[in-house]
């Protein structure tokens, strides 16, 4: 039954929207489970892993390329047992064979492809590959295999093995913390590797590097470094400016292939939209440039156009490709825009985005040349609607906007890119938070509604018998334990719904996730949190990670969520497991502090003088106003907001019962700003309140300038 059961593609058993689009190809598929190894074993058989991702348009390559042609699939079928795994579902498997990928060949990314021992074992890694070398590569190995080779590929396996164990022990724990070092060392980083002409970091590909915004514009707040703050404004600038920027629909694609960010890689990513929401409400705050405000707004309105379940929950992804075309759903032929508009609409297109009758971009031929052997096919005369960097995004353009309006109607009739409709706890505790933030900042109540029905979705379909975290939904079917990022980024979205309603409820819900995370994750002899709960024997190691990647590491955001949890409460064993989160993390924190941005956030709050406002009123919506004030129109991102109402009957309020003496001043709102607890004498002006907040404590950057 086992051998029968390895003859066939099983990946139509299964709900992930990337293994469904596998099913039908002539390869045996087998999914991540016990069963596929026993068969490995019985059969004496080497496994082929693939890791991808529904939206990756190489993965979409590498299977037009050789994973639905016979030939390969016959030498797979026949010497190998092949395992599909979608990335988003399993982050933990992705985890550790990208670390051995990236140990092995000094990089990584999608579709990753991994040859290994019936044990898990790796002994080849590497990404794309095509046909002609994937064969050469499967003859190979199944040669070596099946000769008194193997024991090589064993043998290697083990050293693999051994050494991905050997740097993924922790280190030990820390005790003294320089956070100015850090911030000052992060900065110098950050001026060694930006571009100066373009921004953002490094060179091409270029990805949005919104959690380094966030830690830049921490840094300028205390230092009040022109230099933090101009790297901060010209990537913003630019993005929005750029190909990167859907211009018509608003939301950030995955990332830049060349670096002016003009050429976009065209996948629509959640994440992304997230903390790009969240780093230009900041850089808003902090420049009041509006034009940061409009592109956070229009970003959550595609989020919410074309993301959100009729539900509440937020999907994943839209792919980069349509009619198996990369981009066809956004670029546009000259002819085709003089059918659409009118003259003068056309003229002000033409030479907003430097429209051509030959397009104004090329893909490269080897790439061009990769895709046609996929069966993928070749854009004609492309036009992508991308700003030149020097020019402003002017959103109140009459011309431009009419003209806009028409194009989105026009592309709206396309073929639209595939949707990964999966709904992942994780990505959604990102997106609840940007949202909730933005109906502070924005004064929107429709964010608010969104992030509150997006919670609620969470809690009907996410969370099992045991008032434990599932990590994903599709089509009715909820799976998977949840892991470390599913807790830690539900409880930041939670926060920033308490902050911005005042409901007890969210606060509760936060602290209850916390103390089941630290039950399920934590490491008390090493500090920090395991990425998952340990109980899948299927998994080479118990990986803990810090760095800061596509997505910020569920550490970060633990030790954001602790440091900001102890503030709102004032129990302090938040603030010590915050403290021995960010110290497990410091033997390689403080070598390289620009790869983990959003652990900064925590020793920019731990830094500084952290600020516990406390409002006092009769209800939340007769201090909003007072709230809003310092709440929207300040950045202050070290500061919490707590309500105490003066006839308080939640029966939720316990983990704030050190605002109990508060009362309110002049039968008016009143604010009490704090330290640790320790509260100035109340105020009811909103001046004299933000006066109270603002920073004391400066880090001087001068010297690195």
């Amino acid at each position: 039954m086992t051998t029968l059961h390895s003859q066939r593609n099983r990946l139509g058993e299964e709900h992930s929207p990337y293994l469904l689009q596998h099913r039908n190809n002539p390869i045996w598929w087998q999914s991540w489970n016990h069963e596929a190894f026993t068969i490995a074993k019985n059969l004496d058989k080497p496994i082929f892993l693939s890791i991808g991702y529904s939206t990756c348009h190489w993965c979409h390559v590498m299977e037009g390329d050789s994973f639905e042609k016979i030939d390969v699939a016959a030498l797979l079928n026949q010497s190998f047992i092949s395992i599909k795994v979608d990335r988003e579902e399993r982050p933990d498997v992705d985890s550790i064979y990208m670390t051995v990928a990236q140990m092995m060949t000094g990089r990584g990314g999608w579709p990753l492809s991994i040859l290994m021992t019936p044990d898990r074992k790796p002994f080849w890694a590497g990404t794309f590959v095509p046909r002609v070398e994937f064969k050469r590569l499967l003859v190979q190995v199944a040669q070596m295999w099946a000769s008194e080779k193997k024991m090589q590929l064993i043998q290697s396996s083990d050293q693999i093995t051994s050494e991905l164990q050997r740097i993924s022990q922790p280190h030990p724990l820390q005790t003294v913390l320089d956070s100015e070092g850090l911030l000052k060392k992060f900065f110098q980083e950050s001026l060694e590797r930006f571009d100066q002409r373009h921004g953002g970091f490094a060179t091409a590909p270029k990805f949005p590097p919104a959690m380094s915004i966030m830690a830049l514009l921490r840094l300028h707040r205390r230092s009040k470094s022109t230099r933090a703050l101009s790297m901060v404004t010209k990537t913003l600038d630019h993005m929005a400016r750029g190909g990167l920027h859907d211009h018509l629909g608003g939301g950030f694609h995955r990332y830049a292939t060349d670096e002016k960010w003009f050429i976009p890689h065209f996948e629509k990513m959640l994440y992304d939209n997230a903390l790009l929401t969240l780093a230009y409400l900041e850089g808003w705050q902090v420049t009041q440039n509006p034009e940061y405000l409009h592109v956070a707004k229009k970003t959550l309105d595609y989020v919410l156009r074309d993301l959100q379940h009729d539900d509440g929950g937020f999907f994943s992804a839209e792919d980069a490709d349509s009619e198996k075309t990369e981009g066809k759903f956004y670029v546009w032929q000259l002819e085709e825009l003089e059918k659409i508009l009118t003259l003068e609409e056309l003229a002000k297109i033409i030479k907003t985005y430097r429209i051509t009758l030959q397009g104004n971009y090329q893909v490269s031929h080897g790439i061009a040349e990769i895709e046609r052997e996929a069966g993928l096919l070749e854009l004609e005369k492309p036009n992508i609607l991308s700003l030149q960097s020097e020019d402003k995004l002017d959103s109140e353009d009459p011309i431009l906007d009419a003209a806009h309006k028409k194009l989105f109607v026009e592309r709206n009739k396309r073929v639209r890119p595939g949707l990964d409709d999966k709904i992942l706890t994780s990505w959604n505790g990102l997106m609840i938070g940007a949202m909730a933030r933005a109906s502070i900042v924005t004064k929107d109540k429709t964010y608010l509604k969104a992030a509150e029905r997006a919670s609620e979705f969470i809690e009907k379909n996410l969370v099992d018998a045991n008032a434990r975290l599932l990590h994903r939904f599709r089509d009715g079917d909820a799976r998977f334990r949840g892991y470390l990022e599913d807790y830690s980024y539900l409880i930041f979205g939670y926060i920033e719904l308490y902050q911005a309603t005042f409901d007890d409820k969210w606060m509760t819900r936060a602290l209850h996730l916390q103390e089941m995370q630290d039950e399920l994750f934590f490491d008390p002899s090493h500090g920090g949190y395991f990425d998952i709960d340990g109980q899948d024997s299927t998994l080479l190691h118990r990986p803990k990670d810090f760095g800061d990647n596509a997505v910020p590491s569920g550490n970060s955001v633990s030790a954001y969520n602790l440091i900001r949890l102890a503030s709102f409460t004032q129990n302090q064993i938040w603030r010590e497991k915050s403290i021995a989160t960010l110290s497990a993390a410091i033997a390689t924190l403080s070598d390289h502090p620009s790869y983990f941005p959003f652990l900064l956030l925590t020793a920019d709050f731990l830094q500084d003088d952290s600020k516990e406002i406390v409002f006092v009123g009769d209800s939340a919506s007769d201090v909003r106003d007072f709230s809003q004030i310092l709440q929207s129109e300040h950045f202050s991102p070290n500061q919490i907001v707590v309500l105490r109402q003066q006839d308080d009957t939640s029966e939720h309020k316990n983990w704030r019962a050190w605002t109990d003496t508060k009362i309110m001043l002049n039968d008016a709102p009143t604010a009490y700003v704090c330290v640790s607890g320790s509260c100035q004498l109340p105020t009811n002006d909103p001046a004299e309140a933000w006066r109270l907040v603002e920073p004391h404590l400066t880090i001087d950057l001068s010297p690195l300038e």
